[in-house]
């Protein structure tokens, strides 16, 4: 048994004690899981209005590149004559989507060693979480030997969308996680993905398209929502997408074959699915503006139009979808999600109006496993659980929890995307930043201020990029949950913009 097999049967074991101990809490079988999931996915995308992580994610997004790629973008669009012309928003994201996955955050296979620095490594088990694991959301941590030194070297899987920014590594959870946050922290209205056949990622509303958009960060994958069917075969039954103005079963837009994939569809009933969304949605927009409401009533009643035309056009046979591009070659193998298409170069630039086929082949084959003793963004292989793949969301204690505790009230997103829409949900006419520069670059500086007192390394380039740094000590989680005490107290006191609120903070823990 070679050991990605045992990983994943290892994982597999440890991901159905945690859905057996879900099911005796909840008491409602196959409903009580599917309800304690649903309440997950809304905790998850809560956690990214949070404005002190927002300003985080923004102090290691690098906006003066990524807005001059995207300018260069858009003037080959208009040279080439695209009707409609590529749109700033759309541009940028997709710069965003790329460095994140070429610069930012790398792919955790079998973690090298934390003593020696070796990079082969074996599963060896699981381990318990310490207390500065389950602060930051790690309900499960993995454990792997050393070949060379025998050392055990701990991966615990974190849920915090903050320290990932910090670690800045792992699986398709955590990289759904750390992007979302990315997303929504220069206001894009942004969801996250559930795949109940093992799989996260992130859709996006565009509004030059009207429409919202996916986005994987692990495959550098934009907007191609067949991928996971035609291109890696999977055989989905549930895709659910939470945003802080609801939750949607947005399956169809993922698949071809609706009549079959129904026939899957088997652990929930679908009255049961369209109750549990829709009082989740009204808990939700109960505390959005009369105008925020109308807006995603709009929004519902164009994606319920989408999701239900079956007139979509067949693929061209010249540009098939490809398989996964990330994890070892023996390893996707096993799940059955090589496909057919061939495997091509890593992307340097998505294509102003690329088309989905034409995006796919911006994919990287990474089977090389883990280079120079380290995981790198373009040396890509992945260790996940069970049979069928990693978690969508390490499972743990957090899931359990949030099967009893109802989703926290959403708050005020913020918009500093370079001419986004002013109609957009999470504008800065909603915080009451103003439009200027100035505003900007305070939040900036201030989550570049906080990013450097916790230990978050700035994100380095080229070859030379460092390995992830190591745990928060003690005190830098103190510190971390004293400034976010202090700033939730500053902003509900009023008079305060986010910005203002977050300086002041970190200036009275000072």
């Amino acid at each position: 048994m070679d050991a990605d097999e045992l990983l994943a049967r290892q994982l597999q074991e440890e991901e159905d004690r945690a859905v057996a101990q879900l099911h005796s809490l909840t008491g409602r079988g196959g409903e009580g899981a599917f309800q304690a999931r649903l309440q997950s996915g809304v905790q998850t995308v809560l956690t990214y209005e949070d404005e002190t992580l927002q300003a985080m994610a923004l102090s290691v997004i690098p906006e003066d590149e990524l807005q001059a790629a995207a300018d260069a973008a858009i003037e080959e669009s208009r040279q080439n004559g695209d009707a409609p012309v590529l749109a700033q928003q759309d541009a940028f994201v997709r710069q965003m989507l790329l460095w994140f996955k070429r610069d930012f955050f790398s792919w955790v296979n079998n973690p090298p060693c934390s003593a020696c620095k070796g990079a082969e490594t074996v599963p060896t088990g699981m381990g318990r979480p310490s207390a500065d694991d389950a602060a930051s959301g790690a309900g499960r941590v993995e454990l792997y030997g050393c070949k060379s030194c025998g050392a055990i070297t701990r991966f615990p899987r974190y849920n915090d969308p903050g320290r990932l920014l910090q670690t800045r590594r792992g699986r398709c959870g955590e990289w759904a996680n750390a992007f979302a946050l990315c997303c929504r922290a220069i206001g894009l209205d942004t969801r996250y993905i559930l795949d109940l056949t093992d799989h996260v990622w992130v859709e996006y509303f565009s509004d030059a398209l009207g429409r919202w958009i996916h986005m994987d960060a692990c495959e550098a994958a934009y907007d191609q929502p067949l991928l996971y069917e035609e291109g890696w075969g999977k055989k989905l039954t549930y895709v659910v997408a939470f945003s802080k103005g609801g939750v949607r079963d947005v399956t169809r837009r993922y698949t071809r074959q609706w009549s079959q994939l129904q026939n899957r569809r088997a652990e929930v009933s679908e009255p049961w699915l369209m109750s549990a969304c829709f009082a989740l949605n009204v808990r939700l927009r109960s505390e959005l503006t009369a105008s925020e409401r109308s807006l995603l009533e709009q929004r519902d009643a164009s994606e319920d139009r989408e999701l239900t035309n079956t007139q979509m056009p067949p693929p061209e046979a010249a540009t098939p979808l490809p398989g996964r591009q990330t994890g070892s070659v023996e390893w996707r193998a096993a799940r059955g999600e090589l496909g057919s298409a061939p495997a091509t170069a890593t992307p340097t630039a998505v294509q102003p109006n690329a088309t989905a086929a034409a995006v796919a082949s911006d994919t990287t084959n990474v089977s090389a496993g883990l280079e120079a003793g380290r995981p790198t963004a373009l040396s890509v292989a992945e260790a996940a659980a069970g049979a069928g793949g990693e978690p969508e969301t390490p499972m743990g204690a957090g899931v359990a929890a949030a099967a009893a505790k109802p989703p926290a009230a959403p708050r005020k997103a913020g918009n500093f995307l370079p001419g986004a829409s002013s109609t957009t949900m999470g504008s800065a006419q909603h915080r009451g930043d103003g439009d200027g520069e100035g505003s900007r670059s305070s939040v900036v500086e201030a989550g570049r201020e906080l990013r450097d007192r916790l230990s978050i390394s700035s994100p380095p380039s080229g070859e030379d990029r460092a390995p992830p740094r190591g745990d928060h000590s003690a005190a830098q989680a103190l510190l971390a949950a004293r400034v976010k005490r202090e700033f939730t107290r500053l902003m509900a006191a009023g008079g305060l913009s986010p910005n203002e609120a977050a300086i002041l903070a970190l200036k009275a823990v000072s």
